[in-house]
């Protein structure tokens, strides 16, 4: 039996939950960012990690598995960032006016910078250091599980798009310093295009992409879209039907393609029908098949997961992504088997 996986009843593939007591699933009370101290009410603190995090565990202890524990990254340095980042991105993290631009905030510019390092940038450093610990847990245990991160808007040389940096660039870079990975397939099932992650890594040998987002929001970016082997640009309201039927397609086509050494799938849940951003008309039940769909190549194929919990703006995205984060969980791992 490997840490990868292992079989359950009927010889279906269960991946292993816990090693040690410890689940791959990396989180911090640092991922949240704290507008509030700022006097900012805003649209990010509707799905903060913190509900996120609740929602997942709940949903596990509901299903009567508790008795686990999560693990905590340390913030992303300066160096990683610097690894495939232009030296300007370092520096507008000590500028009060970038970090209102990325954001999208003006009265950020006349706030002091080290109280916007402090609440706000810190919080994306934590949720970068949850998808690079995520990578090295992924591909030690065959899953895991960053809840947040997918910071999928940030270019090379600037931040944009709420993304002062690329999360998944930067962890694809820093793996690749100690093992070399053959093929990493990114999987972006966020509402928005993920044009800076294409912009980045588009043009690389060693990695794929496929882009299933609604064409009709932000940022609309052709030349992102062209560097993307798999893309499917999509209408605002599309639903089930049409939003299921990419997925699939295109999850066909990438594996038939050759089988990754790893995926990163970027998992949002402003897909979700009423979600103010992401403007699709996908049902709850639809996001847990498209979850479904993305695991369940990835295990039966044998290639390793991470699941990053990227972009969700309505009252209920926290708890919807935490619950489905779960349900991907007791589906596919042997966490009931766990159970004391």
């Amino acid at each position: 039996m490997t840490e990868r996986e292992r079989h359950g009843a009927g010889g279906v593939q269960r991946l292993q939950f816990l090693r040690d007591g410890v689940a791959p699933v990396t989180y911090s009370p640092r991922y949240t960012p704290n507008f509030a101290a700022l006097g900012i009410k805003h649209p990010s603190q509707v799905r903060a990690p913190t509900r996120i995090h609740a929602a997942f565990i709940a949903a596990m202890r509901a299903a009567g598995v508790s008795d686990f524990a999560t693990l905590e990254p340390e913030p992303l340095r300066d160096d990683e960032i610097a690894l495939v980042h232009a030296p300007g991105v370092i520096d507008d993290l000590a500028s009060a006016d970038a970090i209102a631009r990325v954001l999208s905030i003006p009265a950020f510019r006349a706030m002091s910078v080290a109280a916007l390092q402090q609440h706000i940038v810190s919080a994306q450093r934590s949720c970068g250091g949850g998808t690079r610990l995520g990578v090295r847990l992924a591909l030690e245990r065959g899953w895991a599980i960053n809840l947040k991160g997918g910071l999928h808007h940030a270019k090379h040389e600037k931040g944009e798009g709420f993304c002062f940096f690329s999360d998944v660039a930067i962890a694809h870079g820093l793996i690749n310093r100690s093992q070399r990975l053959r093929d990493t397939l990114i999987i972006d099932l966020d509402a928005h295009q993920g044009n800076g992650a294409a912009l980045m890594l588009g043009d690389r040998a060693d990695v794929r992409l496929m882009d299933v987002f609604n064409r009709d929001i932000y940022p609309r970016d052709e030349t992102a879209a062209r560097r993307v082997k798999y893309c499917y640009p999509l209408s605002a309201g599309t639903g089930d039907d049409e939003y299921l039927r990419c997925v699939t397609h295109g999850l066909l086509r990438a594996f038939a393609a050759g089988r990754p050494d790893l995926v990163i799938y970027i998992a949002g849940t402003d897909i979700v029908a009423g979600d103010p951003l992401g403007k699709l008309a996908v049902s709850v039940g639809g996001l847990y098949e498209r979850d479904r769909l993305v695991w369940g190549a990835c295990v039966t194929n044998g290639v390793p997961i991470l699941m990053c919990l990227a972009g969700g703006y309505s009252p209920r995205a926290g708890e919807i992504a935490g619950q489905a984060a779960a349900a991907c969980v007791l589906r596919h791992t042997d966490a009931h088997d766990d159970r004391k």
